[in-house]
């Protein structure tokens, strides 16, 4: 196993929940006092979490931090591994995305195995419709992406 590789099995859950309570809260001190732990605490884990990510994620200035660029950057993915993290301890099973796609007979059957072969985590449906009733869906906004839609 390559060393980074290593080094990423060694990133704890309470690292990152540190950091993200340092990215919300600002400061050390403070995030601390939110966790319930000491400043020295928070300190440690986020080096810990710099050395196994090899990444600076704040810049430091005497008494004063800052979220560096990298650290931005990641904020997104850090939330994402704890609540997976979260639903894994529940037992809950993530649905997995779906996609509906509306096209005509010959474009489906041409695009949706190429789909299905790259994404095989998506759930797939195809609709096959009209190239007329396409043409009104589309032009009146009815092909849309919609965040609830299963």
């Amino acid at each position: 196993m390559p060393a980074r590789a290593a080094r990423i099995l060694e990133v704890r859950p309470s690292d990152l929940a540190t950091f993200l309570g340092v990215v919300r809260y600002g400061t050390l001190s403070e995030t601390a006092r939110e966790l319930g732990v000491t400043a020295s605490q928070v300190s440690k884990a986020l080096i810990r979490l710099e050395r196994a990510l090899d990444s600076k994620l704040l810049e430091r200035r005497g008494r004063r931090i800052s979220i560096s660029a990298t650290g931005r950057s990641i904020v997104p993915q850090c939330q994402d591994v704890l609540e997976r993290l979260e639903r894994l301890a529940s037992g809950e099973t993530p649905e997995p995305p779906h996609l509906i796609l509306a096209s005509s007979a010959l474009v489906g059957s041409l695009v949706v195995p190429g789909i299905a072969r790259e994404h095989p985590e998506l759930r797939l449906r195809c609709i096959e419709l009209p190239p007329r009733a396409l043409g009104a869906y589309a032009t009146q906004g009815a092909l849309r992406r919609r965040r609830g839609d299963r």
